[in-house]
């Protein structure tokens, strides 16, 4: 099996402030360190990246949308391992709607 780089470009509704609030949950069992960029996330030997960028709010009416750009890169994460993080992550960061 040949692992190989991947990126995810997420725009996702919360502020970073509030990503930063949920991403510990999101990311067990790695390590997450702030960096200028935004994360490093390290277990054994895997890293991931996550980039954020905060974009101008989205408005609908009166009412605005914070906005965040995140980009998650893997390096030498296997397609399996990729979607087991992002099936948890998706699940911790998913923002409910009507």
């Amino acid at each position: 099996m040949v692992n190989e780089s991947t990126t995810i470009e997420l725009e996702m509704g919360l502020s970073e402030k509030e990503f930063g609030r949920a991403l510990p949950n999101a990311v067990k069992p790695y390590q997450l360190t702030t960096q200028s960029y935004g994360y490093l996330l390290d277990s054994d030997d895997q890293q991931i990246q996550i980039e954020t960028t905060a974009l101008p709010p989205r408005a609908i009416a009166s009412a605005r949308i914070p906005r965040t750009m995140v980009v998650l890169k893997f390096s030498e994460q296997s397609k399996a391992q990729v979607d087991e993080f992002m099936q948890r992550f998706n699940r911790y960061m998913h923002r409910g709607g009507g």
